[in-house]
């Protein structure tokens, strides 16, 4: 399992880094009670990306030399910042991480990256928009998990120390189906509690009076009970 961890040092990003290690240690650790053999190889590749002012314009050999002094800039940053941010929790996990300098935009570098890297999970941290940017789509989170070839995980802070359950909406998609059983797959890694699948629906528009209510409602969480029994196992609730 590989993960992608964008940072740009923020308090945020250092939560994401925190849950990502964390995810990390949980994988290795429930593949060795599986099997009580070698714990499964997780890996944790730690990027910044960085926009050079004239990047597309870079031709001469000078320039060149100039990008990778800022690639080296940026490497032995993130190199203090993850030893500054795990010193206190998991020091080992330095070990496990691999640091990447991005070029270019850091939406397009990460999916770049995951796809020719073939990561498994890009985790990110949140970041508090201001009254003018929550006019305008595009953030880097939005766009990653609209985009991303992979799975995307976003981390609010203090989020790292929860493991609660996994709750996913769900609907009669095929997506959703995937959905279900992308979180069983993750559900002993991540959560003591395993998995709770909701239904959310306005039934008001589709049946003709409250006496139909509790019809419409039993038919949901029969759905949601036989999808739960039949293939994603004892692990999963079902709400409706």
């Amino acid at each position: 399992m590989r993960l992608l961890v964008g940072v740009d040092e923020t308090e945020q990003s250092a939560a994401a880094l925190r849950w990502a290690v964390g995810l990390a240690r949980d994988v290795q650790q429930a593949g060795l009670r599986r099997d009580g053999l070698t714990p499964p190889a997780v890996g944790v590749v730690v990027a910044q990306a960085w926009m050079y002012p004239a990047l597309p314009l870079m031709a001469n050999s000078g320039d060149s030399l100039e990008a990778e002094a800022m690639d080296a800039k940026v490497l032995l940053s993130l190199r203090h910042f993850a030893e500054r941010i795990l010193e206190s929790a998991d020091p080992t996990a330095l070990s496990m991480l691999e640091f990447v300098a991005l070029r270019g935009k850091a939406t397009a570098a990460l999916i770049q990256y995951a796809e020719a890297r073939h990561i498994d999970l890009i985790v990110l941290g949140t970041r508090r928009l201001d009254a003018v940017e929550r006019r305008f789509p595009g953030s880097v989170g939005r766009t990653l998990t609209e985009q991303a070839p992979c799975d995307v995980a976003i981390v609010p802070i203090g989020s790292e120390a929860r493991r609660g359950p996994i709750v996913v909406g769900v609907d009669s998609s095929e997506d959703s189906r995937l959905l279900e059983s992308r979180a069983a797959q993750l559900a002993p890694s991540l959560s003591r509690d395993g998995v709770v699948l909701v239904h959310c629906s306005n039934y008001g528009s589709l049946v003709p009076s409250n006496a139909g209510l509790p019809i419409a409602f039993a038919e949901v969480s029969g759905d949601l009970s036989s999808r739960v029994s039949k293939t994603l196992g004892s692990e999963l609730r079902a709400h409706g």
